[in-house]
């Protein structure tokens, strides 16, 4: 157990009473996952048997550690890998089921629905519309995604980042 900052135990504010091992909360957040999975799959269900079949696109904000840099369950803090990849599920018509891992941005989404809507994103929209690549099977083009949380950010190509963080007068700290 550790204190509000989470750094090195679960932080005060997740404890919960009766639970005092990592492993209590990780399987509590496995079940959570798998509650999530049956839901979205009655969902998804659901929408199928309609006659006109909706567009469904799920993802997050942010990941959560599990003790990567000796933070668990905390989010906020940085733009590492474990916080900064979500998933991004998108289930519309014309789309077949796939499973991708080309990096994405959550500025992708409007292009995307537009794309699916059969619209055209504004010219100056900071997005691409994933739908072409999803169809063709195509890999997306290599380019930077950023992500920052107060005085750090990211910039992610591939699977490769560089982490910046800045001091209190605006400096960098340090680089990863």
């Amino acid at each position: 157990l550790a204190d509000d900052d989470s750094s090195g135990g679960i932080p005060r504010y997740q404890q919960l009473p009766g639970l005092d091992r990592l492993g209590q909360y990780e399987r509590r957040y496995a079940g959570e996952i798998a509650y999530f999975d049956a839901s979205l799959g009655r969902l998804l269900a659901a929408l199928e048997a309609r006659s006109r079949p909706g567009v469904v696109v799920i993802t997050a904000d942010h990941g959560e550690s599990f003790g990567e840099g000796g933070f668990y369950l905390n989010h906020g803090h940085a733009t590492t890998p474990d916080l900064a990849h979500v998933p991004l599920l998108i289930r519309a018509p014309g789309l077949a089921a796939s499973r991708r891992t080309d990096p994405v941005h959550h500025v992708d989404i409007a292009p995307t629905l537009l794309e699916l809507a059969g619209l055209e994103a504004p010219p100056d929209a900071s997005g691409r519309a994933l739908g072409p690549y999803l169809r063709s099977g195509r890999p997306l083009p290599e380019r930077l995604l950023f992500c920052d949380v107060g005085s750090e950010v990211s910039a992610y190509a591939g699977e490769r980042f560089l982490r910046a963080r800045l001091s209190s007068l605006g400096h960098p700290t340090g680089y990863q």
